[in-house]
């Protein structure tokens, strides 16, 4: 799986760099099978197990480097938009067609 390391570091406390992040993921099982420097960031291609589909995905990385550093993960701030008074009801519907056994 590839990841930014900038990415990642957007979701701690504190940054971590390219050797600390080799060292923490290979350390908890994800090892690096490939890295790229892009500019000022890395491209990190991590080894991801199929039991741990909880890691695929920046948030669930920055959780495990996380709990293995004793940084603190930050959730992603997520802003929705008002709504503008429409009823859901009024957007979608379901016609469940199967009987019941």
């Amino acid at each position: 799986m590839n990841i930014s390391l900038n990415w990642l570091n957007s979701y701690l406390d504190r940054p971590i760099d390219f050797a600390e992040a080799d060292k923490v993921l290979t350390a908890v099982g994800f090892p690096l099978e490939d890295h790229e420097q892009q500019g000022d960031d890395w491209l990190l291609d991590v080894e991801v197990t199929s039991n741990r589909p909880d890691i695929l995905g920046h948030a669930g990385m920055a959780r495990e480097v996380a709990g293995s550093t004793g940084r603190t993960r930050i959730a992603p701030a997520i802003e929705l938009p008002q709504s503008d008074g429409v009823d859901i009801n009024s957007l979608t519907s379901v016609d469940n067609q199967v009987q019941d056994i």
